[in-house]
């Protein structure tokens, strides 16, 4: 069986949920930002550490998050 990479994020629900946070943005802004229903993004996040989050998500919040923190680093 073959890995999936991604190019843009692809943290852990965890470790994107902290980086939203340090963006300050809320669950409506992140889920905007990436095309998905709030509350894909709040059952996304609460992935637990053992089981393997919906991988469309995952690359769609960490394309997401990367593009607003390169964003936030221009202004």
């Amino acid at each position: 069986m073959s890995k999936i990479s991604f190019t843009d994020g692809g943290g852990s629900p965890a470790e994107d949920r902290n980086r939203r946070e340090r963006l300050g943005l809320s669950v409506d802004d992140l889920a905007a930002a990436a095309r998905i229903d709030s509350a894909t993004l709040v059952a996304y996040e609460q992935t637990n550490a053992g089981s393997e989050p919906d991988l469309v998500v995952r690359q769609k919040v960490g394309e997401a998050l990367t593009r607003l923190e390169a964003e936030s680093e221009t202004e």
